[in-house]
This record gives C-alpha cells, sequence and structure tokens, in this order.
C-alpha cells in the first residue's frame, strides 16, 4: 500500500534562473575551482611581491643619490676650472671667496698662491683650488671635512707676461718672489733680474 500522503508530496522546488538559491543551498553546493584565491596564495604572493619590490625601491634611492652626487661633482669641477681660469689670467683678483655670482653663495672657495713645477729653462705654474660645499656627500670624489665636502682642482699653465712683471715688482720691493726667490741673494731661484 502506497501512502496516500507521498503520492500528494510536491518535488522540491528549483531556484529561478539566475538566483544562486538560498544560503543553504549556496553552502552546500561546490565552490568552482579558480573563483578565488586562498589566503595561503594570498601569503605567497605577498611574500614575493615584497621580496622583489624592496631592493628595487633600495637600487631606484641609490640610483637618486648617485646622480645627485654626480650633478653636484660636475657643478663643482665647472665652477672650480671656471674660477682657476679667470684666477690664472687675472680677471679674479682675490684668492678666496664664494660662487655667489654663480648663485650658490654657500659654496666656498680658495685659490693657492701658484707652485713652480718642473726642473727645466721654461717655467710653468701650478695653480691648485678648493671649493667647500656644505653638504656632506657620501660617495663623492671629494674629501669631507666639518664644514662639508671639499673638492681640490689643480691646473698648470704657462705665466702670463703679467705674472713675469709681478714677480720684478716684488722682487725691487724687497719681497721674496716665486721665480727670484729672496732678494738679498739667499735662495734665489734664476738669481737677480730677469
Amino acid at each position: 500500500m502506497v501512502d496516500a500522503a507521498a503520492e500528494h508530496k510536491l518535488p522540491p522546488a528549483e531556484p529561478a534562473p539566475g538566483s544562486t538559491g538560498g544560503p543553504a543551498a549556496r553552502a552546500s553546493r561546490p565552490r568552482p575551482r579558480g573563483s578565488g584565491f586562498t589566503l595561503l596564495e594570498l601569503v605567497i604572493a605577498v611574500t614575493l611581491l615584497a621580496a622583489f619590490i624592496l631592493p628595487m625601491i633600495q637600487i631606484i634611492a641609490d640610483s637618486r643619490l648617485r646622480a645627485y652626487v654626480s650633478t653636484q661633482d660636475r657643478m663643482v669641477r665647472e665652477l672650480a676650472q671656471q674660477k682657476l681660469h679667470e684666477r690664472i689670467h687675472h680677471y679674479e683678483l682675490e684668492d678666496a671667496g664664494t660662487f655667489e655670482v654663480e648663485g650658490k653663495p654657500d659654496w666656498y672657495w680658495e685659490v693657492d698662491p701658484p707652485q713652480m713645477v718642473g726642473q727645466s729653462e721654461q717655467i710653468l705654474l701650478e695653480y691648485r683650488i678648493r671649493v667647500t660645499v656644505p653638504l656632506k656627500l657620501e660617495g663623492s670624489a671629494a674629501a669631507e671635512s666639518g664644514q662639508g665636502t671639499t673638492y681640490e682642482y689643480t691646473a698648470t699653465s704657462f705665466p702670463s707676461e703679467r705674472w713675469y712683471e709681478e714677480q720684478q715688482i716684488l722682487y725691487e720691493r724687497g719681497e721674496w718672489t716665486i721665480l727670484y726667490g729672496d732678494p738679498t741673494g739667499a735662495g734665489a731661484l734664476y738669481g737677480g733680474t730677469y
């Protein structure tokens, strides 16, 4: 005998097209593979990104510092060459100063008196300039001092006619000169007069 109530049971209702069913239907249905990431996959992805991105950030920062140092080295070298040229050719009469006119008022320069180099009859003068900038930069081609970074450059030049005249005037005043030495005769390099 068949139960009359079981015969009249309605089949379970199917969800409407486009609906996912109720919460019970979603929980019981297996999730298709590839519809998202697991926590483990996310942790691995973040770890790999961190392992590659952090060194890249350091490389970029180092690159920017090297570019800044290189630019400053070039600027200092150009200004030092310009100042040496001005000093050698007597456009600049001072032995020290700042690069205020060039837009760097906190950069200090100093030119040592010229030194004779070589032992032949041909006279060569070596000029040395020191440029001090306020920043201490690691990796620059300069020495670091308490006041900042100091660059030192030299240039060798033949003496000008004006230099010979200055040496003669100083000697006649009774002052020691690079060319003639002591006017009393002690330590004269080329003796007496030019």
